[in-house]
């Protein structure tokens, strides 16, 4: 084998340096990268019959394997499991990115593609989606459940729903009328 003139010393300082400069958009790629993963087994927990026979052990499935595994065992619309390997390549070709970088054109673009990728199925996503928000959409795109805007806008609603309460609540304890209060029904 041939000397790889490596020295170990220069390598220390170089590691170092790396963790040293944190970047914190890559710690959230792989933070819900991983996340998404979690839900993937999940998922395929529930779906498969025998789920230890393939997702126990070793070696373990990738994250390719698992999302196309999902989109084979996918109980609902054919054209919904292409869109969310759509989507879950994109997340893995962004995670492929943070890892092996190509440079900060290439980051970008990676991302562009999950944005793009993530729209066909959270159409109501802004231009630049966060990655919780893509996390999280993918996350309510499994379950079949609607968009990850319909559950925020049920938040909302809830949340209107519990102020208006409360302060209806507080003004029977009080002994207040709700109209000796100023228009303060809305959160």
């Amino acid at each position: 084998m041939r000397d790889p003139d490596y020295d170990g010393i220069e390598g220390i300082f170089r590691i170092a340096e790396a963790g040293s400069v944190l970047n914190p958009f890559a710690i959230e790629v792989l933070t819900y990268h991983a996340a998404v993963e979690y839900e993937l087994d999940f998922v395929l927990n529930r779906l498969l019959p025998h789920p230890e026979k393939i997702l126990k052990g070793r070696p373990k499935l990738s994250f390719p394997h698992k999302a196309r595994l999902l989109a084979a065992l996918w109980p609902y619309d054919p054209s919904d499991a292409d869109k969310l390997n759509n989507v879950l390549k994109a997340f893995q070709d962004l995670r492929d990115e943070i890892a092996h970088p190509g440079g900060t054109d290439a980051l970008a673009a990676s991302k562009a593609k999950l944005d793009d990728a993530f729209r066909g199925i959270e159409p109501e996503a802004g231009s630049e989606p966060s990655m919780l928000e893509i996390a999280q959409g993918i996350s309510m795109f499994i379950a079949n459940d609607g968009t990850l805007a319909d559950f925020h806008n049920a938040l909302d609603g809830l949340a209107r729903s519990i102020g208006k309460f409360a302060m209806m609540a507080t003004d029977k304890i009080l002994g207040k009328a709700p109209s000796d209060r100023p228009d303060e029904t809305e959160c």
